[in-house]
């Protein structure tokens, strides 16, 4: 038999433990009401479809200072055939678009990284499509082709052998036709940037020979330089008859990015529904008529 001390001390044991109990629970809800205000709590792994009314879903797309493709203006705004084409990509999909210009190399880092939600002027290689998803639409096609010196003396440039013997200006970090990797008997000296390429061609002090760039590219750039008292000789630069490559350019999207499958799968319907619709034609086509 219980006493009846005992039994008090039961009962004020079991109130104490439930008023415990309640108090406990007021605080978690308290906690979980204040995380949810203040935007603490992490969500991880939400699908991009599920964002819709996260502030229209910002991105951030990267490339170099790539014209007539992707480049810097004189405002100082990301402006090209591609960047036309994206920002009426990601209008169609609510999407808040962001673009950097950067080294190219440090474009291609951050993309391995999983740090940007793309890389744009790729290239579509098989080491690329382990690091990136590839849409099936490409944004522009690039034709590669070989910048003369403005004092080459050497024969005219028309087959992969008639590159033996000399100094060839490549850009760090681009992939270039394969063909022309595999040749050993030309010696490739590494600019970092384009740009930099072509202003050691426009020198014509000897460092190079030749550059190996992508014909509207290299066109435009000269264009550039040709309006600098720092070039004269900029004029003189012309392009070989070879064509090593015509290759299609791509927005990446690096799959270490966030919500990346979902995001592919969005860009990839999208430039399909666009290119079907003419309407990445009409956007290319408008810009190059503008330029």
């Amino acid at each position: 038999m219980v006493k009846t001390d005992d039994k008090n001390k039961i009962k004020r044991f079991f109130m104490s433990f439930m008023k415990n109990i309640s108090s406990l629970i007021f605080l978690v809800v308290i906690g979980l009401g204040f995380m949810s205000c203040t935007g603490k709590a992490v969500v991880k792994d939400e699908p991009l479809a599920t964002l819709e009314a996260q502030s229209n879903n910002p991105v951030i797309f990267v490339c170099d200072n790539y014209p007539p493709y992707y480049y810097l203006n004189e405002k100082k705004e990301v402006v090209g055939k591609s960047v036309a084409v994206l920002k009426k990509m990601a209008e169609n999909l609510d999407l808040t678009p962001t673009f950097q210009c950067l080294p190219w190399n440090e474009c291609l880092e951050k993309g391995k990284r999983g740090i940007v939600d793309g890389v744009v002027s790729l290239s579509k290689t098989k080491m690329r499509e382990f690091t990136y998803y590839f849409p099936r639409v490409n944004l522009a096609l690039s034709k590669w082709v070989i910048f003369n010196a403005p004092d080459y003396k050497g024969e005219g440039i028309s087959s992969i052998e008639d590159l033996k013997g000399k100094r060839v200006g490549i850009v760090e970090g681009v992939a270039y036709p394969e063909k022309f990797m595999k040749y050993q008997d030309c010696q490739k000296i590494t600019a970092k940037s384009t740009v930099e390429a072509m202003k050691w061609l426009a020198n014509g002090n000897g460092k190079v020979d030749l550059v190996v760039e992508d014909v509207a590219v290299g066109k435009y750039i000269l264009n550039y330089l040709k309006k600098s008292d720092d070039y004269p000789k900029a004029k003189m630069i012309e392009v070989a008859p070879l064509i090593l490559k015509i290759d299609p350019i791509y927005i990446g999207i690096p799959k270490l990015s966030s919500h990346a499958k979902e995001l592919y799968q969005k860009i990839d319907e999208e430039l399909l529904e666009m290119q079907n619709s003419g309407e990445i034609f009409r956007i290319s086509s408008k810009y190059e008529k503008d330029e």
